[in-house]
């Protein structure tokens, strides 16, 4: 048996392998190409501007951030904004420019350039559950559908109402 059937031969029986092995040697690429701190501000862009900012906005680009060991000052963000957004985004920059260094605990943005356009698509997150109504409002609620005969559209509208009253 030839060396290199051998080397085939056993990997094959080693069995299942977590994916967490591979996933340095996969992502290096990226991390090379686009820089680590570039892949976590994406990552984590949420976290870092909170969720209404981050609805509308996008991290594309870190360019000429020398990181913490080059003792460069920060690069610039190139930051994809949704909408009438940008213009508030330019009045926050000083306080969207610490959130980030402070996440990373270097100065790893000098500056915004802010580019206004399309996001990618995400799916629109699910409506919030209602609040559990308190007593009275629950049985006057079943007072209220409680002469309709059908029992299937009896339950349907006290749900609706549930839900009605539950976001008020």
């Amino acid at each position: 048996m030839a060396e290199e059937e051998r080397e085939i031969e056993l990997e094959r029986r080693g069995g299942m392998k977590a994916v967490g092995a591979h996933v340095g040697r996969l992502t290096a690429p990226l991390a090379r190409h686009r820089g680590t701190a570039s892949a976590r501000l994406q990552a984590e862009w949420s976290t870092i501007v909170g969720p209404d900012i981050a609805r509308q906005s996008l991290p594309e680009r870190l360019v000429g951030s020398g990181g913490k060991a080059s003792g460069k000052g920060g690069g610039t963000l190139k930051l994809r904004v949704a909408g009438p957004l940008a213009l508030e985004l330019q009045h926050l920059a000083p306080q969207l420019i610490e959130r980030i260094n402070g996440f990373f605990g270097y100065p790893a943005v000098a500056r915004l350039q802010i580019m206004q356009g399309p996001l990618p698509h995400t799916p629109p997150s699910p409506p919030p559950a209602p609040r559990p109504l308190d007593p009275a409002r629950q049985r006057a609620l079943r007072e209220r559908v409680a002469p309709i005969a059908d029992e299937a559209l009896r339950g349907a509208l006290e749900r609706l109402g549930r839900a009605i009253l539950g976001r008020r």
